[in-house]
């Protein structure tokens, strides 16, 4: 598989760019129809670079614990958007992924679920479970497993051209097998091309939700088959694709993704929609572990209940003005336009902040919160947005 930093390759890059006189790429697929997933080869390689260059430059796969806050917040927001949970309560879906992922079984049909997207997860960071036709059975079968639907028969868990879809113009559902088969083999043909990185990945991701060849789950699938992807490009890489931020700013996403099919399936606009959500993950990863260090530093052990303060704490540290309100705190865990978290516990949590005299509150109109402590200020101020 073609590396991340296939960018390095000036002489084969320069070679192919000189072949293409539009500078347009277009990739092989979809299979079924003449239009092609197609985008701006220099500047994609130009955003394949700086993105991987940033990433490198604040460490965040190499820095497991902190990482790790951020890669269950993405999973939660991954399972809030598409998992058909019947609790989406964020700090409950969080903390089921925790005791999971440390082998607690799962006591309901929420927790069965969840525990079929971190086994998926797990399976696919396998050093050689390569993308092929059965292994992609095989990572869809777990993903479906144990709820209730009889796998043996596609008909139980294909979707069928009357139901309901993330995107408005999907595939006919006849076509589904076709264009996944012609995906597996888009995927394995990377591995001859001089292309790589984060742009293949998200084509991947574009192209199943075009396809969306599930009942649901298809955000699921196309974000773990990326991922996917990424793994088999990178196995150091542990960051997951920014879910979190993409379902934080569902709206936009949304409208850019049906945007493709009625732009000659030029892609460029909602790729850089992506790498903009992952720049602003990096930077809430990097953020954490900068906390993560300082409460080390301080032996701050007990300041928080539980990693989900944590993480609310690295959202106000990464929120790009000075004082934040509740509503705006609220903001940051909504998904698909909806609050997960109501007033009052997201006020217990912000309350649990200032009694530690790590926030103080700035008296109004309306109640703002803000930064205490002068290092986690300093650590507001180090990255621009």
């Amino acid at each position: 598989m073609t590396s991340l930093n296939y960018f390095l390759d000036k002489k084969s890059l320069n070679k192919l760019l000189k072949d293409l006189e539009s500078k347009i790429w277009e990739a092989n697929i979809p299979i079924s129809i003449n239009n092609k997933l197609r985008f701006n080869l220099i500047k994609q390689i130009e955003a394949d670079s700086y993105i991987t260059d940033y990433m490198n430059a604040y460490k965040v796969n190499n820095q497991y614990a902190p990482l790790q806050i951020i890669n269950n917040l993405d999973i939660t927001s991954l399972l809030l958007i598409d998992g058909d949970l019947t609790n989406k309560t964020p700090e409950y879906v969080y903390n089921a992924i925790v005791e999971i992922r440390r082998g607690r079984k799962a006591m309901n049909t929420d927790e069965k679920i969840i525990w079929n997207v971190v086994e998926a997860y797990n399976l696919i960071q396998k050093e050689q479970f390569e993308i092929n036709e059965d292994n992609f059975e095989l990572f869809v079968h777990i993903i479906f497993r144990n709820i209730g639907l009889d796998l043996d028969n596609k008909n139980s868990y294909y979707r069928q051209d009357n139901d309901k879809t993330l995107i408005k113009s999907v595939f006919p559902f006849d076509l589904i097998d076709e264009e996944l088969l012609g995906l597996i083999d888009y995927i394995k043909s990377l591995k001859k091309t001089k292309l790589g990185g984060f742009t293949q990945s998200y084509l991947i991701f574009i192209q199943v939700l075009l396809i969306s060849p599930y009942r649901k789950y298809n955000f699921i699938v196309a974000t773990l088959l990326s991922q996917w992807y990424l793994y088999q490009s990178n196995l150091n890489y542990k960051m997951m694709h920014p879910i979190y931020k993409i379902t934080n700013n569902w709206k936009e996403f949304i409208g850019l993704l049906d945007e493709v099919s009625s732009k000659d399936f030029t892609i460029d606009s909602i790729l850089e929609f992506i790498r903009r959500a992952l720049k602003e993950e990096v930077n809430i990863s990097y953020r954490n572990l900068l906390i993560e260090k300082w409460l080390k530093n301080n032996k701050c052990k007990n300041l928080f209940k539980n990693d989900f303060q944590k993480i609310i704490l690295a959202l106000v540290v990464n929120y790009p003005k000075v004082e934040i309100s509740l509503q705006q705190i609220r903001h940051e865990f909504s998904f698909a336009g909806e609050f997960c978290i109501s007033k009052k516990e997201m006020e217990e949590h912000l309350q649990t902040l200032v009694d530690n005299k790590i926030l103080i509150t700035k008296p109004g109109q309306t109640v703002k919160y803000q930064l205490l402590e002068k290092e986690l200020i300093k650590i507001k101020l180090l990255l621009a947005q």
